[in-house]
């Protein structure tokens, strides 16, 4: 991973959703088991619910998956299988960063 990024001038960026049930175990993982520590550094990681929040204009508490528009959600089942959610994920990434957000109403009363 590292290689990969050095390859393209960049830095890896976790990617998760909700980012923090995975990033307290694997950050902690990473630099209790491993010499290089964590590929993400201490803080480059993005959470897919906050990314919806921001997007759509709704708090967090309306943010979840059964409050998102299905064309943003993968088709794929949730299975709880490490590479199946992680590429489950990685759809909702890919649509997320695609999505212009919900329809905009015009406003009312402005510039009257």
């Amino acid at each position: 991973m590292r290689a990969a990024a050095a390859s393209a001038d960049a830095s890896a960026v976790l990617v998760a959703y909700p980012l923090g049930f995975d990033w307290m175990f694997l950050y902690w993982y990473w630099t209790r088991f491993t010499e290089a520590g964590s590929p993400f550094g201490h803080s480059r990681h993005l959470d897919l619910k906050s990314m919806y929040a921001t997007k759509a204009g709704t708090p967090i508490s309306r943010s979840t998956k059964r409050q998102m528009p299905s064309e943003l959600l993968s088709d794929r089942p949730h299975t709880h299988n490490a590479l199946d959610d992680a590429v489950e994920q990685a759809e909702l990434f890919h649509n997320l960063v695609r999505w212009a957000g919900p329809p905009r109403r015009p406003s009312e009363g402005f510039g009257e």
